[in-house]
């Protein structure tokens, strides 16, 4: 009885220690940052290249290229650090991605959710 006393005790501190941390990082931590240096100063970023073709749009920022399918603007396929398209390229164009999104105002605590995905 007492083993079981103590594996109680020690679960429930546990589980405060925890809810404790998260609740101070969730209190000081901005929703949005920008990247800076060690001087304080925002580090310099890339420039963003467009290019237009008759059904697509690129847009390249040295990391990340993102095709888009002109008009629509569904996701064609996305190349990250030498990966040719982290989406699924067994699809054809039309039918790719899943996009996801959150966001929320600034003057609102709450979160709006909401997905985009072709079926």
């Amino acid at each position: 009885m007492e083993r079981v006393q103590r594996f109680l005790v020690l679960g429930f501190l546990a589980i405060a220690f925890t809810l404790f941390l998260h609740v101070d990082s969730a209190a000081n931590t901005p929703n949005r940052w920008i990247p800076q240096n060690a001087d304080q100063k925002q580090m310099p970023s890339s420039p963003v290249k467009l290019s237009k073709w008759k059904d697509h749009v690129m847009l390249d920022n040295g990391i990340v290229k993102l095709t888009l399918l002109s008009p629509s603007g569904l996701i064609a396929g996305i190349q990250y650090k030498g990966v040719e398209n982290v989406l699924d390229y067994h699809l054809r164009e039309p039918r790719r991605g899943y996009w996801d999104i959150v966001w929320s105002r600034p003057q609102e605590r709450k979160s709006l959710k909401g997905h985009v995905s072709k079926s």
